[in-house]
């Protein structure tokens, strides 16, 4: 109990951690984007930059240190708020479904590779630590706009980074082949796409009133979307069309947001469009990706080896089916247990080393299906249907932007999750696990305080 106590007075006094503020999350008073960066009289400021920095790390720090990090603070931050039953025994609940997964894939791994076995419970069990990480973290600071200001200041930090390191390799205009530019400069990150959203809503709430903060989130606009269109990420435009989408369906909003939507989707096209070079259409071209987008899922058995290439994922998602097909009725229902392998019949490359075999997939619907079987998969797809169900429950005027964000970041996940393990995966979507815990914390926060009130 003392430590604990010694714990929360330094958590306190170094962070300013009291505001339990209910502004709305797009408003225009930003401190720390409006050039008061004073942190000795704002320590709001130091809310700010701790969970910038937290959102940076994730790209810059191997996996597993960040994953060590994050469980350490979260363990820290359970203790902290362990008297406030009211808002942990909720934590507990909702990451119930995903350790029952975790449990019935381990009924049949006995037989399995005990070293990737593990790797699978790692890759179930990180989602819910980073989702309890933001859960946590709204139950530390409990001010919307340090979540904003974050996500904004890490988006335009990343997209510098991203574009300066871009134009080192290629310079400023956009590559042919974009697969050669992802090999290089990697998947970019969603902190990036957050950003372009959370900036989007915040402009678009015409609430600002300081002129520099104007001017600052103008510029950040601009960063951000240079850093959006160097990834060439169908996951990245998938993600942001899907936000745009589900936030014009605001009731706090008219005809405006329909009309900026239109003009943000606009000019991002037009960018697009004016700097690919004409072979943009061509094999390894930006919009020839899009155009193989439904043929690279599309599960058949491909005989051609270059055809196994081209259709990568559709030749991946036949060969876990005719292995989960092969099982019992047992093995159907329970799964084939954490560490099951799928035998390819041919040799593939991924990331620079052979293989026969793999026992990570991209299509996570098919890598619980085929571990954890019908029950397991059953409780994935109900675990993210419950968190839309339950944004859409509780939110209302005051929060109504909070939920809407929270459900566009559930669809995005659902759909990720047929391209790149969604949530599951190993690194790219950490932002937007910790993001939704948030979110969920934050609507929480206002049931608690409105039951009380009642």
């Amino acid at each position: 109990r003392n430590v604990m106590g010694m714990f929360r007075t330094i958590l306190h006094k170094s962070t300013g951690i009291k505001s339990r503020k209910d502004s709305s999350l797009f408003d225009g008073t930003i401190p720390v984007l409006s050039g008061d960066w004073n942190l000795g009289k704002n320590k709001y400021n130091l809310q700010v930059l701790f969970l910038c920095l937290i959102l940076l790390a994730y790209n810059y720090v191997p996996v597993g240190m960040y994953f060590v990090f994050v469980s350490i603070l979260l363990i820290f931050s359970v203790f902290n708020s362990i008297e406030r039953v009211e808002l942990t025994v909720p934590l507990l609940k909702w990451g119930m479904p995903f350790f029952v997964v975790i449990c019935v894939g381990l009924i049949n791994s006995h037989s399995n590779d005990l070293y990737d076995a593990l790797k699978d419970v790692w890759y179930i069990l990180k989602y819910v630590v980073y989702f309890s990480f933001g859960y946590a973290l709204w139950m530390c600071f409990c001010d919307k706009k340090v979540v904003l200001a974050s996500f904004v200041l890490a988006g335009t930090i990343d997209s510098l980074v991203y574009v300066i390191n871009y134009i080192r390799n290629f310079g400023v205009g956009f590559v042919e082949n974009v697969d050669v530019s992802r090999q290089v400069m990697g998947h970019g990150s969603f902190t990036i796409t957050i950003a372009l959203l959370f900036i989007f809503l915040t402009v678009e709430s015409r609430t600002i009133t300081s002129k520099s903060l104007k001017i600052t989130l103008w510029l950040a606009f601009l960063v951000c979307s240079a850093g959006f269109l160097y990834m060439f990420s169908r996951s990245q435009w998938l993600v942001l069309l899907v936000g745009l989408f589900v936030m014009m369906f605001s009731l706090n909003s008219g005809w405006h947001r329909v009309i900026w939507t239109t003009l943000l989707l606009t000019s991002l096209l037009a960018a697009l469009l004016t700097g690919l070079p004409s072979g943009a259409t061509d094999a390894g071209g930006f919009f020839e990706k899009f155009e193989r987008t439904v043929s690279e899922l599309k599960v058949s058995k491909y005989e051609n080896e270059s055809d196994i290439h081209m259709n990568w994922r559709g030749y991946e998602s036949f060969k876990i089916m005719e292995v989960y097909n092969a099982g019992s009725i047992y093995d159907k229902f329970l799964g084939r247990g954490w560490g099951e392998s799928v035998p390819l019949d041919t040799i593939i490359t991924l990331d620079g080393k052979q293989f026969s075999e793999i026992t990570m997939f991209h299509n996570g619907y098919l890598y619980i299906l085929l571990k954890a079987g019908i029950v397991g998969l059953g409780l994935y797809v109900m675990y993210f249907f419950a968190l839309i169900a339950y944004a859409y429950k509780k939110k209302h005027r005051r929060t109504e932007d909070v939920g809407l964000v929270m459900i566009a970041l559930v669809i995005s996940l659902l759909l990720l999750t047929i391209v790149n393990m969604g949530p599951l995966n190993i690194n790219s979507t950490t932002s937007i696990n910790v993001l939704i815990g948030m979110l969920f914390s934050m609507l929480m926060h206002n049931q608690i305080r409105d039951s009380k009130a009642e």
